[in-house]
């Protein structure tokens, strides 16, 4: 009751279905929720019957909708089924609502006993709270600004931009929920499911699945596997390297990288932005910035956590991933950096709760003063969302009632063309042999 209760608040308080202020992410959420109710599927966007400002943007023809859209399937099924938009978003609130109760039921039956009640709902807290120091990177923020004789300072910006514009952030649990629920959600549930069993001869089948729902997850994801291959191997011996030789590890991850790897790239679109920092800006400043970043977001748990660090490999190689993963960017806002990011985060948070329940007793005061700092991200999301719905006097939206197959709304347009549309689509593998039902249709023939 408790996990169903508290993921029930953190979805809806965030926005999940539109019942409460949405992040502006939602402007392509909703839309593309909307499609996938209410089209076939894949989606094929047509551009004959668009305004004329969307064809200068879009063309005459049409092309393939290619986005990581996975987690979206299930609630637009069920919407399909009733003819509703309205039931698709109330069942993707609760789609999100009971996978982040599977991961907050794992948390709690890792630190059930001793002390069950207590470390309960201490667990539940840690997960709310859990994030970077990104007030205390805020505040030296503030303070290098008024320095610089710049006063002209949002007080209501969020806080964990404060080290953007390259390195953006490290997520906290409420800041990946906020923007991208459906990423973080499956890849908690995929990190859980791999490393609470670690069996060497299923290992790819479930990393494989990361790839469905997040191809900068699947990337962050990797090495820390490898990491924890490494470790297994080092415990139970290098020839047991062929448990690793099976239809299931080679066989269906193959099938899944053929089928959904050609999907994705069927858009050649390129990215607007990608490449080194030395790319983007000098090495002087990429070094203080990256030092500064990395104390403020992971330096109070590498430090606390240092005598575990070398035992577990699992940390080892999530804290290797977070500290490499800033050497490099894709996309303007550096989604690699923030989507990456987020299994290798969570494995942090779990060896962090694991620590603080251990070391519960010795370093109370501590653990409360870090949780404390932690929770502004989340503080300062509820207090928006909150706020936004009370001034509106309902729930903030973004393009709720909107499709990308209308083709009347220029913005999405323009936003679909630098990122989601496969103008070339017809001529791709996955295009052409593996929906060739939906290709043979849209060719005028039957």
């Amino acid at each position: 009751m408790l996990c169903a209760s508290a993921s029930f608040f953190c979805c809806f308080i965030l926005g999940i279905g539109g019942f409460w202020s949405q992040s502006y992410d939602w402007f392509v959420k909703n839309p593309l929720l909307n499609d996938l109710t209410l089209s076939e599927w894949p989606l094929i966007i047509d551009f004959s019957n668009a305004t004329l400002e969307v064809k200068s943007l879009c063309g005459e023809g049409r092309a393939g909708f290619v986005y990581y859209l996975f987690f979206y399937l299930p609630a637009a099924t069920i919407g399909k089924v009733f003819g509703s938009l309205l039931v698709a978003r109330f069942s993707i609130f609760l789609w999100a609502v009971y996978g982040l109760s599977l991961v907050l039921m794992w948390l709690l039956r890792l630190v059930s006993r001793p002390n069950s009640w207590r470390n309960t709902l201490f667990a539940v807290l840690l997960f709310v709270c859990w994030g970077g120091f990104d007030i205390i990177g805020q505040i030296l923020r503030i303070i290098y600004l008024w320095y610089q004789n710049c006063h002209h300072i949002m007080p209501t910006s969020l806080i964990d931009g404060w080290c953007s514009p390259y390195f953006t952030y490290y997520a906290s649990h409420f800041t990946s929920i906020f923007w991208s629920f459906n990423q973080c959600i499956p890849l908690w549930l995929i990190t859980i499911v791999i490393f609470s069993f670690f069996d060497l001869r299923v290992i790819g089948f479930l990393y494989s699945f990361s790839l469905l729902y997040s191809p900068w997850g699947a990337i962050g994801l990797l090495p820390i596997l490898l990491f924890g291959i490494v470790g297994k191997l080092n415990q139970i011996g290098l020839k047991n390297i062929f448990q690793m030789i099976s239809m299931s590890n080679v066989g269906f991850p193959l099938m899944i990288c053929v089928i959904v790897g050609s999907y994705y790239f069927s858009n050649n679109t390129s990215l607007q932005e990608k490449g080194f920092f030395w790319n983007f800006i000098s090495v002087g400043e990429f070094l203080v910035k990256y030092i500064l970043f990395i104390l403020v977001e992971l330096g109070i748990f590498i430090w606390l956590m240092r005598n575990r660090i070398h035992q577990d490999a699992l940390l080892a190689g999530s804290l290797l991933t977070l500290l490499l993963i800033p050497f490099y960017k894709m996309t303007a806002p550096n989604d690699f950096l923030m989507r990456a990011s987020i299994p290798a985060l969570f494995v942090i948070f779990v060896s962090w709760l694991v620590w603080c329940v251990e070391h519960y007793q010795k370093y109370k005061r501590i653990i409360w003063i870090v949780t404390a700092l932690s929770s502004f991200s989340a503080l300062q999301l509820v207090h928006n969302t909150t706020k936004y719905t009370i001034l509106n006097h309902g729930p903030v939206t973004h393009k709720e009632e909107k499709l990308f197959s209308d083709c009347d709304d220029a913005f999405i347009a323009q936003y679909g063309e630098k990122q989601f549309y496969a103008h070339d689509y017809q001529d791709t593998f996955f295009w052409k042999y593996l929906a060739k039902s939906n290709y043979d249709l849209i060719n005028g023939q039957r």
